[in-house]
């Protein structure tokens, strides 16, 4: 995409204030939209298009400014660029560095802020008894598995995360227990679905309303669709 220059940044703003419509202005110069909206913004701030004076040469942070910068990072993978150099320029004497300092050291350490991966709340016994039952079930033969079926009901949640929030990880660490952001497992409205699946197939989805009592359970789900599914 090409680096709009001084005068057409003056024809881009002579065309919006004639009325022609973002989407067309953004077209003609081969440009996205949102350049067109910060074009217009730096002409109101400002009230000129002219080129900023290049700054000679960058702010530069010391080998412990940048430990402590990965440090800090590590420890806690939700924390905020801006925090961090916060910390940084309460403690130095002059030449306080922006949070883009500290966002660019910190990728040179292979930390780059992402969305985190969520995860229902698994406490280190859950983790454990999972683990020991995969296991243990990793060697039974196809055989074996045609008689099982394996189901679940599963709640979906209608309240959405803030996808807004990010951390700071490295390659590869996406599930890292450090890096995830913990859900409520039953916040907001939801849906209460059921499903199976066997070795021949899977049943099909079963919207459950309401509480599912033991009577419904029987009526609703095994006997409509987990004994045919049994029986495939």
């Amino acid at each position: 995409m090409p680096r709009l220059r001084e005068n057409e940044r003056n024809q881009l703003i002579g065309m919006i204030r004639g009325g022609v419509s973002v989407s067309t202005v953004a077209h003609h110069f081969n440009v996205t939209r949102r350049t067109v909206y910060v074009t217009l913004q730096r002409e109101r701030a400002t009230g000129s298009q002219k080129d900023r004076s290049r700054r000679l040469g960058r702010r530069k942070t010391t080998d412990r400014e940048n430990t402590f910068l990965r440090l800090s990072h590590l420890r806690d993978r939700f924390k905020t660029a801006g925090q961090t150099t916060a910390e940084i320029n309460s403690i130095r004497q002059n030449n306080p560095i922006s949070k883009w300092t500290g966002l660019r050291r910190l990728k040179t350490f292979g930390l780059r802020a992402r969305r985190p991966a969520c995860r229902t709340r698994l406490t280190p016994y859950n983790i454990r008894n999972r683990l020991d039952w995969a296991r243990i079930h990793s060697f039974w033969p196809r055989q074996v598995w045609n008689n099982h079926i394996i189901s679940d009901e599963s709640k979906f949640l209608l309240e959405r995360q803030d996808e807004r929030k990010r951390v700071f990880r490295r390659v590869n660490e996406r599930f890292v227990p450090q890096c995830l952001s913990q859900a409520r497992a039953f916040g907001g409205g939801s849906v209460m679905m059921w499903g199976g699946i066997t070795a021949a197939g899977k049943t099909p989805l079963v919207t459950v309303y309401g509480n599912l009592t033991a009577r419904r359970y029987i009526d609703e789900i095994l006997r409509p669709h987990v004994v045919p599914a049994i029986h495939k």
